[in-house]
């Protein structure tokens, strides 16, 4: 009896190990919508917490290799890390950031909004947070498991030509703030 509650619960454990994994979007997945959205993109700079880039750096690495683009990541875990990061930009590039706890902090978010929109970065993130405040495109994963695409054209008005009603539908965009 106790080998089969401990079963039980072992399996229980693995499936919500699996969910949790599961609701994550993956480095890949935000790479190859970068690069959907930017085709000729060469740089990009990510922006991430140390703790996320330890979980992540193979993938991220190969994401960036399978999109041909040079990735320069930027560990963040504190407000001198943004500043240090944000100066790192180069003017040409896109931002990727991952949510995380320092980088969701209201102050930080509009402070790194406001500064990449002066140096006209977008911003590709996996936080709707982001998205709903300024960043160009949001990829997070939905109820159902399935990505759910934010584009943010009202904080970006200097790339609403990029965006035809054809590229939306192409990449499928599920939400469209102008």
């Amino acid at each position: 009896m106790k080998k089969t509650t401990l079963c039980l619960v072992c399996v229980f454990i693995l499936m919500l190990t699996a969910q949790v994994f599961a609701d994550e979007v993956s480095p890949l997945q935000i790479f190859h919508l970068m690069k959907q959205v930017f085709p000729a993109q060469e740089k990009v700079a990510v922006f991430i917490s140390d703790a996320q880039y330890t979980k992540l750096k193979d993938k991220i690495n190969l994401a960036a290799m399978q999109n041909n683009v040079k990735a320069h990541v930027f560990i963040v875990e504190s407000s001198g890390d943004i500043g240090t990061a944000l100066n790192g930009l180069e003017k040409n590039s896109v931002l990727i950031l991952f949510e995380s706890r320092t980088l969701l902090n209201n102050t930080s978010k509009l402070y790194i909004l406001s500064k990449c929109k002066e140096k006209q970065v977008p911003i590709v993130t996996t936080s709707k947070a982001y998205s709903d405040s300024g960043a160009l495109v949001a990829v997070v994963k939905d109820q159902d498991d399935k990505l759910a695409l934010t584009l943010n054209l009202k904080q970006n008005a200097h790339l609403k030509d990029l965006f035809t009603e054809e590229l939306i539908a192409k990449i499928g965009f599920k939400d469209v703030i102008l």
